[in-house]
């Protein structure tokens, strides 16, 4: 059995033992180079959950690269996965199908905040010298020589100047 030409996607649809033992028959019929040149490969169950069919099917699809897509509700549903018709959508959407066009889009503008700024350099090199100082902070304070006021003293002013360099509107004080 051969396609008239290279599936993009697909898919075995199941509802009962005997039907998934006919999708699974029909895909190795199929044989594994026709079934290889689909990117999406999926095996759907839409009948009960049943825990030993499906066991099966996940097998199956472990051994012949494809993804087992158990019905909503199934045990083996993960917290925050898609399932059942929700996932085949899912997969669908992902896939770049073949004369794909990309719709243009206006340009949006770019946040200020996201702007790279004119002087990178400077703001690279403090950021160096802030991590600097930060790591000898770190060794004085494990030397145990520091006073624990003069260690919390440097934290604060260091975790200011990050501020200031990360540019969050937290200006330095001003000394008087």
């Amino acid at each position: 059995m051969t396609l008239s030409r290279a599936a993009e996607a697909l898919l075995l649809v199941y509802d009962s033992e005997a039907a998934l033992a006919a999708a699974c028959s029909w895909a190795e019929a199929l044989g594994s180079q026709q079934c290889d040149a689909a990117e999406v490969r999926l095996c759907v169950s839409t009948g009960a959950a049943v825990p030993a069919v499906e066991a099966a099917a996940a097998a199956w699809c472990l051994a012949h690269g494809y993804e087992h897509v158990p019905p909503p509700g199934d045990a083996a549903e993960l917290p925050g996965e898609a399932q059942g018709g929700a996932r085949v959508l899912e997969a669908l959407h992902a896939h770049t199908w073949p004369g794909l066009v990309v719709k243009p889009r206006a340009p949006r503008p770019v946040p200020a905040a996201a702007r790279v700024p004119d002087d990178l350099e400077a703001e690279s090199e403090d950021f160096e010298a802030l991590m600097g100082a930060m790591l000898q902070a770190r060794d004085a304070a494990a030397g145990g020589g520091v006073s624990d006021e003069a260690r919390r003293a440097t934290a604060a002013a260091l975790a200011l100047r990050m501020a200031h360099l990360l540019g969050d509107g937290v200006e330095e004080e001003e000394e008087e």
